[in-house]
């Protein structure tokens, strides 16, 4: 292979879009004793999500998010609590769209999660 081709191979290889790795393997490994212990021992953390045109945070506490609105002047939207997640993921069946829904509704009306209402089953 000539060195033009190594080039012309490695400029390609830069263009094309990160691996991610898919939610349904990721998705198991998010549970709510997870996010618990994130809650009583975590750090706040930036994220960047894809498809979220801007980086989100997790912060373990209230308290954490009110400091990093304040101190910082990062919206609410862009914040998601413990107790937060610890809603979302109750929610059976979650996608990627499902998340990335729920994170832009979030940012756009610079919002929190205050409740999960799962859809009544017709009889």
């Amino acid at each position: 292979m000539s060195y033009l081709d190594m080039a012309r191979k490695a400029a390609a290889a830069r263009t094309q879009a990160p691996t991610v790795e898919p939610m349904e393997s990721a998705a198991p490994r998010l549970t709510r004793e997870l996010i618990e212990d994130f809650a009583a021992h975590g750090a706040v953390t930036e994220i960047r999500v894809p498809g979220i045109p801007e980086t989100l945070f997790m912060a373990p506490t209230l308290d954490d998010a009110r400091r990093l609105m304040v101190w910082e002047g990062v919206s609410r939207g862009r914040i998601w609590t413990a107790a937060e997640l610890a809603d979302v993921v109750t929610i059976p069946n979650r996608t990627p769209e499902t998340w990335a829904a729920i994170a832009i509704a979030k940012i756009t009306f610079d919002g929190d999660v205050v409740e999960i209402r799962q859809r009544e089953r017709a009889a």
